[in-house]
């Protein structure tokens, strides 16, 4: 893409002003799936929201007879649709997916470097890239997003840096390069689009940050620090901004996710709450011997915690998915605010930082 068009891309896009938010809170509402359990999650890397409802958790631990899989399923009741995957040869380490308004799914591949397209029922309809550096090649390709015009932006991890594809590979443009400074990146794994201006969000690895950049690559925003602290990170793996402008991460060395509002400033943390779903329970009365040795658990509070959160997601309904590679499932929360435009009050640099005892 050109200079030129670049300048009239910027121009004519149009944003949304964040409202603002009178928070309630985060419900927590239930957990998905649960470790090795027969069509349960598998080590489950990445989630996706379909326009119907529908999830889509993609698995990549090692199963008899395939790698990897996908598991569809509702919301209002996790009984697994349905399944597929693939032979190890064909997709040896998948790492993100997303899913287009005509329901074709895109999962990348950090070992074969291409991107791979299902239908929602596993039919492999298309299959494209290429290792390498050139521009619209890839090396560790691992998030993967649809903007509003359905354009794919994928991160290249290992090239250190993020491109923007048509939905059937068509390379369109492409910024970043390695290092720590602002701006640059640092094998980069998780990515969002701001729904209100359609900026993009970079979950910066091994920089222990998340970076804003505008969609023509000039960097609007850094967030975060390394450590384990408020704001502060250990490796993030994941991002995802709300239709309010609230941008979760999932904060995966530090077994939690982090919210922040749209000026990058902390709001909240989760580190999980999770109870035993009914698929568990019927499984612990089944089975006396493990109720017995359940029951003799000295404290049942790790269970309920994250491990390794890797991904997150939000739907329309203000639903917070956290993918929780760790111990194989999904927590999910429901958020409750109240938005008010930006002009019913005054400006947020009219105020300090309020300290909440």
């Amino acid at each position: 893409m050109t200079t030129t068009q670049r300048s009239t891309t910027a121009e004519t896009r149009e944003t949304q002003e964040p409202p603002v938010l009178l928070r309630i809170g985060h419900v927590y509402e239930r957990t998905l799936g649960m470790i090795l359990a027969e069509t349960g999650f598998y080590g489950p890397i990445d989630i996706a929201v379909g326009r119907d409802g529908v999830l889509y958790v993609l698995n990549r631990a090692t199963l008899p007879k395939t790698h990897w899989r996908i598991g569809r399923c509702e919301f209002s009741d996790e009984e697994v649709l349905g399944e597929f995957g693939t032979q190890e040869d064909e997709q040896p380490w998948p790492v993100s997916l997303a899913i287009d308004g005509d329901g074709i799914l895109y999962v990348t591949d950090e070992h074969a470097s291409n991107v791979s397209m299902y239908t929602t029922e596993g039919e492999l309809v298309g299959r494209w890239g290429e290792q390498g550096d050139s521009p619209g090649a890839m090396d560790g390709p691992t998030g993967v997003r649809l903007d509003a015009d359905e354009n794919l932006w994928i991160v290249d991890s290992c090239n250190h840096r993020v491109q923007k594809f048509t939905r059937r590979g068509q390379y369109l443009d492409g910024w970043g390069e390695f290092g720590a400074a602002p701006g640059q990146l640092n094998y980069p794994w998780g990515l969002a689009i701001d729904p209100l201006n359609e900026t993009v969000l970079v979950a910066d690895w091994r920089n222990h940050r998340v970076q804003r950049f505008s969609p023509e690559g000039e960097l609007l925003q850094v967030i975060g620090r390394p450590g384990g602290g408020d704001g502060e990170f250990n490796y993030p793996s994941g991002v995802v901004v709300d239709k309010y402008g609230d941008i979760y991460v999932a904060d995966r060395s530090n077994h939690r996710v982090q919210l922040f509002n749209y000026r990058g400033g902390f709001v909240e943390s989760f580190r999980g709450d999770a109870m035993l779903n009914p698929r568990a329970i019927k499984r612990l009365l089944a089975n006396k011997e493990m109720l017995r040795m359940r029951d003799n658990v000295p404290s049942i509070e790790p269970e309920k915690r994250l491990k390794n959160p890797t991904a997150v997601a939000v739907d329309e309904e203000g639903r917070l998915y956290i993918t929780e590679s760790g111990r194989f499932r999904v927590q999910v929360y429901r958020k409750h605010c109240i938005s008010l435009p930006q002009d019913e009050l005054p400006p947020p640099d009219a105020f300090k930082d309020p300290v909440i005892d």
